[in-house]
Formats: C-alpha cells, structure tokens, sequence
C-alpha cells in the first residue's frame, strides 16, 4: 500500500491487478481517503501499490549501467542516466540509493529508494523540479 502523503502528481503506482497507472490526485470522503489516477479512475488507498525497482524499471526510465564495482566483500552496480545522476543497487540487500559523481567519486545523499514513486519524487526534487522521463511500452 501506498500512503496517499507520499504521491506527487504524475507519481506511477501500481493497482492490485498490477496495473500501472499515474497519480493525479486525491480526496477525503467518509468511507476514507480516494486516489486518482489520469484516466479518472478511483481507488482506495488501501488498492494502490509501490512499483518496485529493479534492473528493468531503471532502463525504463533512463538509466544504463555502468561498470560494475565490487568494495571488499559488497559487490554493487552503478546506473546513471543522461543527466549524470546516478544509482547505486548493492545486491547483498538490493536496497537502491542516489548520488552524483564528481571526477572519480561518488558523492552525495545516500538514502533508500525501494519503489519507482520515490525514485520519481526524489529525482524531482534534486534536479531543479525536472521530472525524470519514463519510457513506457
């Protein structure tokens, strides 16, 4: 489930037929709180879910990878999209974390991204309110 707090407009989340579908929005009622997704359709909060990250979805929205880099025992793969900004997956855990590279380091935040939303809010509000492009088939 996703909290209805944690979407932005344009946000993709998934429905529990696996449906992917964007965020536009939501509202308060008695029998509790209704999303909206573009196409007008609703939904319970309780009916939207994370779409989670993996390999695929970071080649859906941009990313390629780069050279693999293994530090002592904790082997991880590095992504990074055309505008320079980059992930890290470390495959003891698969926990996906963002920073940017400077020369030969890589700096920055380095915070838990573990769905497709929070990739999306996250990549918006470090890049000047750009949102990050996503190739659906």
């Amino acid at each position: 489930m996703i909290k209805s707090t944690e979407l932005r407009d344009g946000n993709l989340f998934m429905d529990s037929d696996g449906t992917w579908a964007y965020f536009a929005g939501f509202w308060v009622r008695s029998d509790g709180i209704i999303l909206r997704d573009s196409g007008n359709n609703t939904y319970k909060e309780l009916e939207v879910f994370p779409i989670p990250l993996d390999e695929g979805i970071l080649i859906k929205c941009g990313f390629k990878e780069d050279v693999p880099n293994e530090i002592g025992d904790i082997y991880c793969k590095h992504y990074h999209n055309k505008n320079n900004f980059y992930i890290s997956q470390w495959v003891h855990d698969k926990s996906l974390v963002g920073f940017e590279k400077k020369g030969m380091w890589y700096v920055g935040e380095y915070i838990e991204v573990p769905s497709l939303h929070w990739l999306q809010n996250w990549y918006y509000f470090n890049n000047g309110g750009k949102e990050l492009e996503i190739n659906l088939p």
